[in-house]
Formats: structure tokens, C-alpha cells, sequence
């Protein structure tokens, strides 16, 4: 399974220790895990929880990710923010 992880600019310094544990947990597995950002608070792009819900579509649809974790300081941007796009996602 192909995963996507996606960060939103509230959780950025948070950024590196989330897509550690999730490769430490699904890498093993025989997942891949790939990391489209943000990387750290100081990225010259600041993703917010409009633009992950639409990289999320994207990848999801576009098949170049399976599943996508994504986070933002309440969780409920990402949720609404997924749920606009019609498919396979949900919260």
C-alpha cells in the first residue's frame, strides 16, 4: 500500500516525528509511506487544511497514494476538507 502523509502548517514542527512513526509501523508491513509535506515549520510553502484535502483527492484519485494521514491542530479541518471531494475518502 502506497501511503501519504500530509502535514498541515499548525503541525509542521511536529512533522518529522509523525512520519517516523508511521514508517516505523508500516514500512515493516511492506508499506510505503511518502511524505508530500510540510516538512518543518520554516517551508517556504505553508500547507493548510483546504490544500491537503485537495492533495489528498489528488493523490487518491490519481491512484499515487492508498491512504493518506494528514493532520492539523483539531482535526476537523482535514475531515471537512476530505469529505468535500467525492470517491474513496473519508475521515
Amino acid at each position: 500500500m502506497k501511503i501519504a502523509l500530509i502535514i498541515e502548517n499548525s503541525q509542521a514542527a511536529k512533522s518529522g516525528i509523525v512520519h517516523d512513526a508511521l514508517s516505523s509501523v508500516a514500512e515493516p508491513l511492506g508499506h510505503q509511506v511518502h511524505h508530500y509535506g510540510m516538512y518543518a515549520p520554516e517551508d517556504k510553502a505553508s500547507l493548510t487544511y483546504p490544500m491537503n484535502g485537495l492533495l489528498a483527492g489528488l493523490l487518491i484519485h490519481s491512484n499515487a497514494a492508498d491512504f493518506v494521514v494528514t493532520g492539523c491542530g483539531t482535526r476537523v479541518g482535514p475531515n471537512l476538507a476530505l469529505h468535500a471531494i467525492p470517491g474513496r475518502l473519508s475521515g
